[in-house]
């Protein structure tokens, strides 16, 4: 299991406070077989990996035997949730376990405009989010420049974007900007691999600062820009100027008070996230309030969907 689910999930279960008979155990996708040999020993199934094919059947076979819970592990963007192909399956249409508890109001609308039901989905935020809207604050750091996970479907867009990390770098060191760049793994690997020409962002993915972005390289940031991604609302979360980059002329379910989509949007941009206007933050503050549930503690609301769920009683502790 990818350590930060598996981080997220060990939260949960030390929230529960489990009899000392009781344990919550871990399975990979590759492990499903040795977890259906032994699922009556649970009192519920947990997973942020539904849209992968293993996972639904799995949902399939044990429908009726042990309740079943989806955890929203990212945010819902357009082209992921129809176009992309692969090992995923079509994301959410259906939801296949019992409940699904969702980030905020936007992911709740968009799972019932797709025809599920409403009473398989819970508004409870998400326990990664709990520790940025703790330290949620403006600050004077360097300005977070970071990619999501999965930015692109097909190679055919990997030059596209890389051209315009690399002018967005060109831009902070000839205006004098700080700035801290932080790419995931397989994004840098697509990078070195690539035959494109942008020699600055390669030159940055041989060295050691292309690490998967920490909570305290957002925390400690000053703003942030970033690909349509759940980086992005931990950013907003955490009180930081967010624009996204996104150069192509998609529908993008996240919305943001500032947008990169050519070069020439970027001088602009980033002198406004060094000085946000107040009305351009006001507004990120309405896009953060229905894209996630701030106002409360989100790991204890999902502890109490966990509970009441495996007690046999699925409930919305916050919806309802």
């Amino acid at each position: 299991m990818d350590e930060a689910y598996r981080a997220q999930i060990s939260s949960l279960a030390d929230r529960l406070v489990l009899e000392p008979a009781d344990e919550a155990r871990y399975f990979s996708v590759s492990a499903i077989p040795e977890l259906e040999a032994c699922l009556d020993d649970f009192d519920i199934l947990i997973t942020v990996h539904s849209v992968v094919a293993e996972v639904a059947r799995l949902f399939e076979s044990v429908h009726g035997r042990i309740p079943t819970l989806t955890l929203q592990d990212e945010i819902l963007e357009h082209r992921h949730c129809w176009e992309k192909k692969g090992r995923s399956i079509q994301r959410y249409r259906p939801v296949l376990s019992d409940k699904i508890a969702v980030f905020g109001e936007r992911s709740r609308a968009l799972l019932l405009a797709w025809g599920n039901p409403e009473q398989k989905i819970s508004v409870t935020g998400a326990a990664r989010f709990d520790a940025y809207c703790a330290h949620a604050a403006q600050d004077s750091g360097p300005i977070l420049l970071a990619c999501g996970d999965t930015p692109f479907l097909d190679k055919s867009e990997d030059d596209e974007l890389f051209a315009m990390f690399d002018e967005l770098i060109k831009v902070c060191s000839a205006g004098n900007i700080p700035f801290r760049f932080r790419m995931p793994e397989k994004v840098r690997r697509r990078v070195l691999a690539s035959a494109g020409d942008f020699p600055i962002l390669r030159t940055l993915c041989m060295s050691d600062a292309t690490v998967e972005p920490s909570p305290q390289d957002v925390i400690t940031a000053g703003a942030v820009v970033t690909t349509p991604s759940t980086g992005a609302l931990e950013a907003m979360a955490a009180g930081k100027a967010v624009a996204l980059l996104h150069p192509r002329d998609v529908t993008v379910y996240l919305s943001a008070a500032w947008n990169i989509r050519r070069p020439q949007d970027m001088r602009t941009v980033l002198r406004e996230l060094l000085a946000p206007p107040a009305e351009k933050l006001m507004y990120q503050s309405v896009i953060l309030g229905e894209n996630l549930l701030v106002a409360t503690d989100a790991t204890a609301n999902i502890v109490e969907l966990i509970r009441s769920m495996a007690a046999g009683r699925v409930r919305d502790p916050v919806s309802a």
